[in-house]
């Protein structure tokens, strides 16, 4: 992840490591808002705002970030 952050820095994207790991793992960016029923379940919806990156696009990205999880200082 710190790579893609590197790249986000160089085109002006300013923001902590923690911030950034935040953000791409934000599902708002593609569209969707999570809607919590009043049984306490959740789902995701399609929002009313114009998606920043496709669906597939952000899921994949998923898939890449949880392949490759945060390294653990001390261990």
């Amino acid at each position: 992840m710190s790579v893609v952050r590197r790249i986000a820095i160089d085109k002006g994207f300013f923001c902590t490591s923690s911030y950034f790991s935040t953000v791409v793992r934000n599902p708002v960016y593609c569209g969707l808002i999570k809607v919590v029923q009043n049984d306490g379940e959740s789902e995701m919806v399609k929002g009313n705002h114009e998606a920043l990156v496709s669906i597939s696009t952000f899921y994949e990205a998923q898939d890449v970030i949880n392949t490759y999880p945060s390294r653990q200082v001390g261990v």
